[in-house]
């Protein structure tokens, strides 16, 4: 619900990228797993909800990747460093203007321009 008052806020005209954050590999469920199919339900309903955003757009970061499988780039087991933001935000700029990169950290859920 909280979601969708949010969303509700905007102009239909307004860009709106939801994405799901880098968690450290550690704190991702296994695959197959009852949390995994839990998180995925979950991942489904938020993208649900985006859906019917004019303009929207899901991606997801919250998987095994060159962030994730990487101890170095979290100060605790949840918590990524400044140059991960960093990095975060140069791939969802890059996405959010059509730019192709070569590598990307995320999977794209949903985009309204597909």
């Amino acid at each position: 619900q909280l979601l969708k008052q949010s969303l509700d806020l905007f102009p239909s005209s307004t860009r709106k990228v939801i994405f799901f954050v880098p968690y450290h590999h550690y704190n991702q469920p296994a695959k197959g797993s009852i949390e995994m199919a839990n998180w995925n339900e979950c991942k489904d309903r938020i993208t649900n909800i985006v859906k019917k955003y004019d303009n929207s757009s899901v991606l997801d970061f919250m998987k095994h990747s060159s962030i994730t499988l990487k101890d170095e780039n979290y100060w605790d087991s949840l918590h990524y460093r400044v140059e991960i933001a960093t990095e975060l935000s140069k791939q969802i700029g890059a996405f959010v203007r059509g730019q192709e990169l070569a590598k990307t950290d995320y999977d794209i859920l949903y985009d309204y321009r597909y």
